[in-house]
């Protein structure tokens, strides 16, 4: 069977409409001050950039008064974490789950992105087999 390319087109431009964020003036583009760019950025060199998400990926608490700039800028571990120091003298950003006293892991929530891509992964096959 040929592939329909105009159906795949149209396919493909829609996923890409539902995973590219919505700018709505905020985020994205010049600015001279945090303010200017809502809030989850800040200004860096004239252009509005995303603050690090320190709880959703590092497992870190987030700033009090403003967003984080850089991992640096991320607290301590939340609750059922932990740091751990690499024997090199190197700080790994990302804390860890706390081991329970059996020796299983704390496991976390699968993330929202990882889920959305499962989603448009498994779509995505499933429109590829049925243009066969």
């Amino acid at each position: 069977m040929e592939i329909k390319w105009s159906e795949f087109a149209i396919l493909m431009l829609i996923t890409f409409l539902f995973l590219t964020p919505s700018a709505e003036g905020k985020g994205f583009g010049k600015c001279d001050e945090d303010w200017e760019c809502g809030e989850g950025f800040y200004c860096s060199s004239n252009f509005c950039e995303t603050c690090v998400p320190c709880e959703k990926v590092f497992y870190r608490q987030s700033p009090s008064s403003s967003c984080a700039k850089s991992v640096s800028n991320c607290g301590d571990c939340l609750n059922g974490f932990q740091a751990d120091d690499w024997s090199d003298q190197k700080f790994f950003h990302k804390c860890l789950p706390v081991k329970s006293s059996d020796s299983s892991v704390v496991t976390s929530a699968v993330s929202r992105q990882s889920a959305w891509s499962v989603f448009f992964l498994s779509l995505f096959g499933w429109i590829i087999i049925s243009l066969y």
